[in-house]
This record gives structure tokens, sequence and C-alpha cells, in this order.
């Protein structure tokens, strides 16, 4: 019987060592570096690597719910309970909704924990435009090696009109001399009261940030092209240039447009309604250089009720856009292809829900003005509360080399819901007060108001008088 009982012990020994052993594959597989040193991405998590030199990992149903914007702007019809997303591709990035979740990250920061960890230090810098300060009586700060990770609390502004209180972590990571930082707070003013749901989702983000040698989302166009006689030859400058009269395209996107040039750009360097875009047009010769300048956007309908062929979906308004082309540069005269788009390239996303880049021609008679065929019409869904979305004309990708035009659109929002928040867009479990009058702007100093840091590239303080409007 001995015999027997040693005999099950040892074959129970070796099913508890095999078990151990097959656990620790799962986690070394689960945590191992991918190729090229890359993390493998958590189960239900979504890799972002926005900023170019860091990476991390927010929660995939986050992600699907944030409507992407060109800008951050008073201007902009922001929903208090909705998620948005803003990024310029080079050095800022920044998920929101005010009743939930702040992830805020950016290139360039200055706070150097590792030389001084006190208190002071929060002083030194801000994440998008959000100054910190320490959560409870004593400064928290863990400092490892190139890696830091504090505990604070922040007025986030997105506008004068919406901002809260966030508590969170700061972490802060440095490489060859640069710093970055990613804050990720929910509403609140204590880290010490939020629950135990609310600091296991904040602590699953903060956690999964890394250097990741990369360079972002930012895509930038070959500028080094010069447009002679309907080719593009390789050029040493800066701007495309063509040698005799007619249009030229140059890439000073930040100077005032010159109505004889057209200008290249990108989903981080769009084009205003008027001004001429240079794109790229698949022909039946290939692709073929062509002018093109957004005239007009309707938010009136269809003009032409009987070239509505096509059905609306349920949530949606039609809404027009009229432009024109030039075909000097091209051998043919090329279909132009214009999709609708979200403010990060891809398909748009508002409030959680996908809509289709398709747009639909609205013909009618074509008219000649030099250089010049205008009159180009064409229609697509919107949804209704959106504000913020992008044209792109063009065959241009960043995979094929080519150029396309994006034009930015902020219009009024016809059909927009009142504010509301969906219990089930939340994220974590958290009983927090949030900041609903404008005192606390006032009060307690809140400075960095996103909008305007964004659009001007410099700190707003939120004035007394601006807070009381």
């Amino acid at each position: 019987m001995s015999e027997i009982l040693e005999i099950v012990k040892e074959n129970k020994l070796k099913v508890i060592v095999a078990a151990v052993a097959v656990i620790l594959v799962i986690v070394f597989v689960f945590n191992k570096p991918a190729k090229g040193g890359e993390v493998v991405v958590k189960d239900g998590f979504e890799r972002i690597t926005a900023v170019p030199g860091i990476a991390f990992q927010i929660n995939q149903s986050i992600v699907s719910k944030a409507t992407a914007v060109t800008q951050i702007s008073e201007d902009a019809n922001f929903t208090r309970g909705d998620y948005y997303s803003y990024k310029d591709g080079k050095e800022k990035y920044i998920l929101f909704n005010l009743d939930k979740l702040v992830v805020a990250a950016q290139r360039g920061t200055e706070f150097d924990f590792a030389d001084d960890s006190s208190e002071a230090a929060l002083d030194k810098s801000n994440v998008m435009g959000i100054w910190f300060t320490k959560s409870g009586r004593k400064f928290d700060v863990d400092v490892n090696g190139d890696r830091a990770e504090a505990t604070v609390t922040a007025g986030v502004v997105i506008t004068k009109n919406l901002y809260a209180d966030f508590t969170g972590k700061l972490i802060t990571v440095t490489n060859k001399g640069e710093e970055w930082s990613l804050f990720v707070g929910v509403p609140g003013s204590s880290y010490k009261e939020l629950n135990d749901s609310a600091k296991k989702g904040i602590e699953a983000i903060a956690s999964s940030l890394s250097l990741y040698d990369g360079s972002g989302d930012y895509d930038t166009p070959n500028y080094a092209v010069t447009i002679s006689s309907g080719n593009v030859e390789a050029m040493s400058e800066d701007r495309i240039y063509v040698e005799e009269d007619g249009v030229s395209a140059s890439n000073e996107n930040g100077s005032e447009k010159d109505e004889g040039k057209a200008y290249t750009s990108t989903i981080y360097s769009t084009l205003e309604i008027g001004t001429n875009g240079f794109i790229n047009a698949l022909g039946d010769n290939g692709y073929e250089n062509v002018i093109v300048r957004l005239d007009s956007i309707s938010t009136n309908g269809v003009p032409y009720a009987d070239e509505a062929t096509f059905k609306l979906p349920d949530g949606c308004h039609w809404e027009t856009a009229e432009y024109s082309v030039n075909y000097t540069k091209s051998n043919t005269d090329p279909y132009v292809n214009v999709k609708f788009v979200g403010g990060d390239g891809a398909e748009l996303k508002h409030r959680g829900v996908k809509y289709s880049v398709r747009t639909h021609d609205c013909m009618d008679e074509l008219r000649n003005d030099g250089d010049w065929t205008t009159h180009f019409i064409i229609y697509y869904a919107v949804p209704n509360g959106c504000s913020d979305y992008v044209l792109k004309f063009g065959d241009g990708t960043k995979e094929n080399g080519r150029y396309s035009a994006y034009y930015s659109i902020h219009n009024e929002v016809p059909n927009s819901r009142p504010n509301s928040v969906s219990e089930n867009d939340a994220m974590f479990s958290v009983s927090s007060d949030i900041i609903e009058n404008t005192e606390y702007a006032s009060e307690n100093g809140i400075s960095g108001n996103i909008a305007e840091n964004i659009s001007r590239n410099d700190m707003i303080e939120v004035s007394e008088d601006q807070a009381q409007q």
C-alpha cells in the first residue's frame, strides 16, 4: 500500500511541476518582446505609437469609441461623456472623455525626476498643457533608472467650458537625453480615494509605456520634386516648383497660401477650403499629377434631389462638397477619387460607430474657367452631431508614396444630440466628484487650455474673467 501511495504522490508532483512549467511558458510567451523589440499587445488592448519614440497600450474598447479630430479648438462641438482623440503625428497625443478617462502623451517634456524627485519638479513641465500637483499630503514618486512614476492630480482643461479635475499616474521615460511623458487619469481629486477597479485600470495603461524605435504615425511627404511637362523629377530643394508659367506646388503649409500655387498636405497638415492641393490620381496610364481645389461645403442636403439615389443611413444627414480640378500637369484627365474620413485619415468613427468613406458624384453641367474645370459636386453621409472630418482627394497613401490632398472640415452641427453620459461607456467604476462649474478655474488657477495650447503652441492661462464667462 505504501508503495502505491508513493507512486500517487510522485505522479501528483509531476503534474504540479508540469503545470507550473506550462504557466511559466505562457507568461514568458505573453510578455516576451516580439521581433524588433516590440512588446506583445495585451489581450483586449490596442498599441498606440502616435508619439515617435514611445509606445503604450489602451483598452481597445475605449479606443474604438473615440472620435478622431484634427484639432482641439474653442469652436469644437465636444460633448461631455463622449470619447475623442487627437494626435499631431510628431510629439503629442491625447484621448479624453471628461467623465471617464484622460490619456495624454508628449515628447520633449522636462520633469527630470531623476535629478529632482521633489514636488517642485512638477512645475518644470506639462503634458499637452496639463499641469500637475501632488495627490495627497506627500508627493509620491518612484524613480527607477530612466523611468519614473508619480501619483498626481491635475486640472484638465480641454476648452474654456469643458474641464474637470483628474487624478492618476504620470510616467516619464528618458533616452539619450530626451524625455517622454504619459499621464493616465480618471475623474477625482485624490488617487488614494479611488476604488481598486479604477487604480487597476490606470496601472494597466501606465505600465505599458515603453521606448519604441519607430517614427510614430507621422507621414512626411516627399517634397523634393519638380513638376515639369507632366513628369516628376527628383530635386534637392524643399519645395515643388514649376519652371514655366503655371501652378507650382509648395510645402509652405504654415504660411499664407498663394492662389498661384498648389500645396502638398498630410492628415497632420491639412488644407483649408479654397486652397489648391497637389495630388496623384490613378488613370489609365498610371498615376497623374493633378491640382484640386475644394471650393465650398454645404450642410443643406443634396441640391438635386433626384441625384440622391443612395439611401441615407440612419442617424445621418447629407452634406455636399463642390470642387474644381486643374489637369494642366497631367497627360490625361483621370478621375479624382474623394473619400470621407476621420481626423486620423481612416474610417470616421463617431461615438464608437464607423461610417463609410464613400462619396457619391452629383453630376451637374461642368464649367471651364481658364485651366480649371469647376462645379464638380459630391455628396456623402455625415453622422448627426459630427462637426469635424476630412475630405481626402487623390490616390496617394503612405504605402505607395504618392500624394493626396487632405481638407479638414469644421461645420456647425445640425441635429446634434444634447450632452449625455452613457454608463455603458464607463471604463472604470469611479465614484468621484466631477467639476461642473467654472469657479474651479479661477479659484484653483487652472492653466493650460489644451485648445489654445494646440492652436498657438504656448501655454494660455484661464483667467478669472474667462472662467466666469
